[in-house]
């Protein structure tokens, strides 16, 4: 029977060596907080890049529907206004 401590020795090390696997030691305090500063800058332009792009996406739309109407509206104007 494995007791809670061992279970919790056997995954903060499992823990350890796949932060360390991906190059991000977490060994030691310093270690932790430079870690977790990185990983909320990472957040943080995740979010911004997220913004970014919404707004983008919400433009290229409204330019598109725009130019469709003004093409209607202009098509409209020289079919039926003509006649």
């Amino acid at each position: 029977m494995v007791t809670r401590g061992e279970l919790k020795a056997a995954v903060k090390e499992a823990v350890h060596e796949a932060f360390d696997a991906i190059g991000i030691p977490i060994a030691e305090r310093a270690d932790r907080d430079k870690a977790r500063e990185y990983f909320r800058s990472l957040r943080l332009w995740h979010e911004s890049w997220d913004a970014i792009a919404s707004t983008v996406g919400r433009t290229v739309i409204v330019v598109t529907v725009g130019g469709i109407a003004a093409v209607i509206g202009w098509l409209l104007k020289a079919f039926v206004v003509k006649q």
